[in-house]
């Protein structure tokens, strides 16, 4: 996937490859697990050395970090996460999803995406 360099609010997040987004997944939970109750950071250069070349980085980052938020929050998805790993359907449905850049201080009412078609792309990958 090329990297993207317009982020500009409301315009299409681009789409990255799900393989990817498993990638960053695990990443968190590594990071997580060997900084227990601190707030850390990952660095792109971390993430690019782990994801296919040429991962639009900033886009694999925002999808994947709505997963997260999904997966702690998100009654929705929660047959599709065991032991606190999502299932394949997850990773495909989050870097394939239609998502929007959202502008930075401004309040929204949900997510910058679709939900019914979250869960659709779901429902579809198990078929």
């Amino acid at each position: 996937m090329e990297p993207s360099s317009d982020r500009i609010p409301g315009t299409a997040v681009p789409e990255v490859d799900p393989a990817d987004v498993k990638v960053l997944w695990e990443l968190y939970r590594e990071v997580e697990a060997s900084h227990p109750g601190q707030q850390v950071g990952i660095g792109s250069g971390l993430v690019a050395q782990r994801c296919s070349k040429g991962a639009d980085i900033q886009a694999l980052g925002y999808r994947t970090s709505f997963l997260r938020l999904m997966a702690a929050h998100a009654e929705e998805i929660s047959p599709w996460i065991k032991d606190g790993q999502p299932d394949a359907a997850l990773f495909h449905a989050t870097a394939h999803t239609r998502m929007e850049w959202m502008q930075s201080g401004v309040e929204r009412q949900g997510p910058p995406f679709s939900m019914e078609e979250f869960m659709r792309r779901v429902t579809e990958f198990e078929k």
